[in-house]
């Protein structure tokens, strides 16, 4: 499978995270701005890495991480920390708490060590978490 350019990631990624966003309005539907006049959005759809990956055209979350490239790797980090900072913020809520601590387990290696530590996860299963140590 051809990699795509730092140009294609950067356009279809924006193009991703735009997707999951939606205009917020008010009880007649229209547009809620904040005190400048700017269109307030919302986030509706999560962002989650795998969409992520197939939004560049990848096959596989995997392929995430096998950029020869500097540039290309700094756009992938970015978008990875913007998708773990949505998941960290539901953490903040009691009825998504549960979900997004999984996501960040799953997904994230620093927080599968904690998630680990705090219930007791066997060795076996850490060991799987462990594979995706982003």
């Amino acid at each position: 499978m051809k990699l795509p350019s730092a140009s294609e990631i950067k356009r279809k990624g924006d193009a991703y995270f735009r997707s999951r966003r939606t205009v917020r309005t008010d009880k007649n539907g229209l547009p809620v701005r904040d005190d400048e006049g700017n269109i307030l959005f919302g986030s509706d759809a999560p962002y989650t890495v795998t969409g992520y990956a197939e939004a560049i055209g990848l096959g596989t979350v995997e392929e995430l991480f096998v950029f020869p490239d500097e540039e290309r790797q700094l756009l992938v980090k970015k978008a990875l920390l913007r998708i773990e900072a949505y998941a960290e913020e539901h953490l903040f809520n009691k009825d998504s708490f549960p979900g997004a601590k999984l996501f960040l387990s799953v997904n994230f290696k620093r927080w599968s060590d904690k998630v680990a530590e705090d219930e007791g996860i066997d060795e076996e299963a850490k060991s799987a978490l462990d594979k995706w140590g982003k």
